[in-house]
């Protein structure tokens, strides 16, 4: 099969097939799995962290606002925390976050 063959059947370039085999003759059949396989994404964010900043979300702060507990935040010195706020925290459909102006 040629190389125009095997992107038109993967639905690919005819130059992302030619990565991919210099890949797989370099790696063999594993050349051919993404290369962050197995590993954490880059912009995920650290277990420990998490749980630092998640824990008093859930059980100390739970009913406080979005603002309130991103100055509470702010004030326990949480670096980064109320930069991922939203992430761990979102928002419910059709609450004041989601309503376009």
């Amino acid at each position: 099969m040629i190389a125009g063959e095997a992107a038109s059947a993967l639905n690919v370039s005819t130059r992302h097939i030619k990565r991919i085999k210099k890949k797989v003759q370099q790696c063999g059949a594993l050349g051919v799995l993404h290369g962050n396989k197995g590993r954490p994404p880059a912009h995920a964010l650290l277990s420990e962290f998490r749980l630092h900043v998640i824990e008093p979300v859930k059980t100390r702060y739970y009913d406080f606002n979005f603002s309130h507990l991103s100055e509470i935040l702010a004030e326990r010195n949480e670096r980064g925390s109320v930069m991922i706020l939203p992430a761990i925290c979102p928002f419910p459909s059709g609450s004041a976050s989601s309503r376009t102006p």
